[in-house]
């Protein structure tokens, strides 16, 4: 009994080492079939048998994959960010600042050394995310600039009601200012829903 613990004990050492020794056999060995433009078969893995090949393999193929969307274009939600070049969507302008992260992180390292297309992509991605960071601007201070006319207009009527006591029936009864202000968003009553939208 002692003797087959022993033999565990020392086959379990042996497997460690083996394991410590050939950890970093998959992501080298992905990097040579990637040079070798034969990597399609890996990327198209399911999510367990890539988790298999463990994260650095996991972390290039990531990688190659939007290089690949990049390039292609592909009708998929996960190449959408490559399609147009303003982000103008929450789930866009988030899957891209995400991308734009993770392949900036992976081309830092060691594994994102010498991998074709990846600065373009990236090159892509920062621009794309400055012309989206810019639209949401000028699309804030427009929308700022409507409702602020609303806003004031809001204040004014708030003001001339609280100089006088105000019968807010019959609408005659309405200081002259007030009824101004009335009419603007009855009279277009686009006026209102604009600012808003």
């Amino acid at each position: 009994s002692d003797e087959v613990a022993g033999c565990l004990v020392a086959l379990a050492d042996a497997m460690q080492e083996m394991a410590r020794h050939f950890v970093s056999e998959p992501p080298c060995w992905f990097r040579s079939l990637l040079r070798a433009d034969k990597h399609e078969a890996v990327v198209k893995l399911d999510a367990g048998k890539l988790s298999r090949l463990g994260a650095s393999v996991e972390a290039q193929v990531r990688v190659v994959k939007r290089i690949m969307d990049f390039q292609q274009r592909p009708d998929t939600p996960e190449a959408s960010i490559f399609r147009t070049e303003v982000w103008t969507s929450k789930d866009l302008l988030s899957d891209g600042l995400l991308a734009v992260g993770d392949l900036t992180k992976f081309a830092n390292t060691e594994d994102g050394e010498g991998i074709e297309g990846l600065a373009a992509v990236i090159e892509q991605l920062k621009k794309s995310a400055s012309l989206s960071i810019a639209d949401a601007q000028n699309t804030l201070t427009e929308l700022k600039a409507k409702v602020s006319g609303v806003f004031a207009d809001a204040a004014e009527a708030q003001r001339l009601m609280s100089l006088e006591q105000v019968e807010l029936s019959p609408p005659e009864a309405l200081p002259q200012g007030i009824k101004d202000i009335v009419a603007k968003y009855d009279k277009d009553t686009g006026a209102m829903n604009t600012a808003v939208d």
